[in-house]
């Protein structure tokens, strides 16, 4: 703060008597707000009170400080307005002016004093400005100073809440002021304390006519200097309120949970109880379907996704697994499955020898039956473990044990299918079974022993050594990557030859003519690899093997599958092999026609034996779809007697009273509608197909 004595600047500042009336005239209406401010560095700040009068500082107390500003300013004003004679000498000006707001007599003084020490405290405002006003009428202070001193004695929260407003202009407007918000204070504390009592009624509904009153924000200066802008932010905040309480409203207030909820939700279940059993039972079904690792139940991600489910759940041990829940839902399966089997009449079965990958021995078996409900089911009985020689007599023994462990009648088993291995066909042979190989791998079989030439045997190497050098080399694929989308090629990997995979080598052969180019370019570009690239002899010879064999791949898996009857299929396949797809076209080449030839030779030596024959052709006679459209004349009489026979036979088996006055002929000759394609099946071959049967059959196998 500037010193009241420096004559230099206050001669600047006040240079005549005859200028204060226009100093008082800018400051009142409010022009001079520089000069009023640099009119109150005259008077005595807070740091100058020792220096000029120390009597003043022992009696002034802080409240006194706060209000020195607004007593001085008024003094000051009035003295310049009356025309103190003290005017031409700053610091006896400014003395005199000190004198006149704080010295008084000694009832004036107790009268001060006690004007001072007034707060408001946890009294009411209404009342502490009762108690003001007593001291204040007989204090001789100004409205201004009245105004500050009400100000200051009121609690720091009501004097923040009138900052915020509009300046009042009179002593009475501020206790007006003070008293409504101090009201609605304490409103605000008795509602509040009300809300949080648990007994605390629900206010009384407002009436139907009554009208709210319009909650308007009290404008600061911000709001008076920018009412535009303020008016905006005054809408923002509205939207921003209604949404927040709208959200709080549709969301339910979450309620505090009582002591027995609190510990239940993390004391662990009881291992005897029905949900602890539930969830082990589940664990337990997971490990042996999808047959995963039983070390899976102490994973870290297993255990973690447990405990996000259900945090009160906690896993047993694998070897409680091992040897109880597995063993146990074994055991529940099996007596499931027993039960059903029993009821079975009639079955055919599967078999077969196969190696794990630690080249341990096992035997499979596998029946297939049609429930009450007309519907093919398929039970892979057991894979047992089989040290002994893959000799055809401990075959025969294993699997007639098989089937009596399961107790299984083996009257009832129509025909077990198998490979085409001699030490299978000889364990059937030996117990007088029904055998009947497997028609993909007797396929397979015939593709590779008609791919039984050097050229042939020579392109193939070309192919497995160009997938060996992409299979080793992340930059050759890296390469093969660009080089098919500058070309147009399809992103395809190789695929290289599997011999335990049927189709394996047609689907090399063919990635390796899509290629071409793309391994043409990359090989040649690099002389370490230049003599992998296929001549355009190579390529010739695996083209017309591509073109021989890819018309037989689609067959392999349609006729091995097991969810739907597909030996009624083989007598049709293989008319549609001799007579459509390999049949010999004119522009095949001589290779071409060869591997034909071998195929369809294979095809129908292995399938030429009667009893093979007798099977395939009942299976075809009792399809709706073909009937006796594949069957030749001679044969047709002989296979509808034994037909009949078999159905009184099994009509009489089940109870069924058996009527001879069946039309044979309609019998034979009915013709009824195919269900459903489940996919593109095989008869969609035989749409394209005609009939050469020399009798009547379904229009399915016209020309369409």
């Amino acid at each position: 703060m500037s010193s009241v004595g420096d004559d230099e600047q206050t001669g600047n500042l006040l240079p005549g008597a005859g200028h204060h009336k226009d100093w008082f005239h800018s400051a009142e209406t409010g022009d001079g707000r520089g000069q009023k401010g640099e009119l109150l560095k005259l008077l005595p700040g807070e740091q100058d009170w020792a220096p000029l009068d120390p009597t003043k500082r022992e009696r002034a107390s802080a409240k006194e400080d706060k209000l020195g500003a607004s007593a001085h300013e008024d003094r000051a004003l009035d003295q310049l307005g009356k025309g103190d004679p003290y005017n031409n000498d700053p610091g006896r000006w400014g003395d005199n002016i000190n004198k006149q707001a704080f010295d008084h007599t000694e009832s004036e003084g107790n009268i001060v004093s006690q004007l001072m020490v007034l707060e408001h405290g946890d009294q009411s405002v209404a009342d502490f400005s009762v108690e003001f006003r007593v001291a204040a009428a007989d204090s001789g202070w100004n409205d201004a100073a009245l105004h500050s001193a009400f100000l200051w004695g009121l609690e720091m929260h009501l004097r923040d809440k009138l900052a915020i407003r509009a300046s009042p202009s009179s002593l009475d407007e501020m206790i007006a002021k003070a008293v409504a918000v101090d009201t609605r204070f304490r409103e605000r504390a008795r509602e509040q304390k009300a809300a949080a009592s648990p007994f605390a009624p629900y206010p009384a509904p407002l009436a139907s006519d009554a009208v709210l009153p319009a909650s308007v924000p009290e404008p600061t200066d911000l709001g008076r200097r920018h009412p535009k802008e303020w008016e905006e932010c005054s809408q923002l905040r509205e939207c921003s309120m209604a949404s927040t309480s709208q959200s709080k409203q549709g969301h339910a207030a979450k309620k505090q949970q009582t002591l027995a909820a609190s510990f239940s939700s993390v004391v662990p279940y009881d291992k005897s109880g029905a949900r602890w059993k539930q969830m082990t039972e589940a664990i337990a079904v997971h490990l042996g379907m999808d047959m995963a690792p039983i070390y899976t139940v102490e994973k870290p991600g297993f255990l973690h996704m447990l405990k996000v489910w259900d945090p009160k759940y906690q896993p047993p041990s694998r070897k409680y697994f091992a040897e109880v829940a597995l063993p146990k839902l074994y055991n529940e399966t099996r007596q499931a499955l027993y039960e059903k089997l029993d009821t079975v009449l009639f079955f055919s079965a599967t078999t077969d020898l196969w190696s794990s990958r630690s080249l341990q021995p096992y035997l499979s078996l596998t029946v297939h039956y049609i429930d009450e409900n007309w519907s093919l089911n398929s039970c892979c009985l057991q894979t047992t473990y089989f040290p002994e020689d893959h000799a055809g007599e401990l075959i025969a023994q294993g699997l007639k044990d098989s089937l009596a462990l399961w107790k299984l009648d083996e009257e009832k088993m129509v025909c077990m299918t198998t490979d085409s291995g001699t030490n299978m066909m000889k364990a059937l042979k030996l117990n007088q079974w029904t055998h009947l190989s497997c028609f993909g791998h007797r396929l397979h079989n015939a593709i590779e022993n008609a791919c039984k030439d050097a050229r042939i045997e020579r392109a193939v190497g070309v192919c497995k050594k160009v997938i060996s050098a992409f299979s080793f080399s992340w930059k050759k694929r890296r390469d093969m990557a660009v080089v098919q989308t500058e070309l147009g090629l399809p992103e395809h990997q190789l695929i290289s030859e599997s011999p335990t995979r049927w189709g394996s080598r047609q689907q090399m052969i063919e990635r390796i003519l899509e290629q071409e180019k793309a391994i043409g370019q990359i090989l040649g570009a690099d002389k370490k690899t230049r003599h992998l690239v296929p001549t355009w002899q190579d390529i010739d010879v695996l083209e017309s093997v591509n073109k021989a064999i890819k018309p037989l791949h689609d067959f392999t898996d349609a006729l091995s599958g097991e969810t739907y009857v597909s030996i009624s299929f083989i007598k049709p396949t293989l008319h549609l092999f001799n007579n459509s797809l390999l049949k010999s076209d004119d522009d095949d080449t001589e290779l071409t026609k060869q591997i034909k030839t071998d195929v369809l030779k294979y095809l129908n030596q292995k399938y030429s034996d009667q009893t093979t024959q007798d099977l395939i052709d009942l299976a075809s006679l009792l399809d709706s779809r073909f009937r006796t459209t594949y069957i030749e004349p001679d044969k047709i009489a002989k296979l509808r007697e034994r037909t009949i026979a078999e159905l009184c036979s099994t009509m009489h088996y089940r109870g069924i009273p058996v009527t001879h006055a069946a039309d044979k002929d309609k019998f034979e000759s009915q013709v009824v509608e195919p269900p459903t394609k489940m996919k593109k099946s095989l008869s969609s071959f035989f749409k394209k197909t005609p009939s050469y049967s020399h009798s009547p059959g379904p229009t399915i196998l016209s020309h369409s």
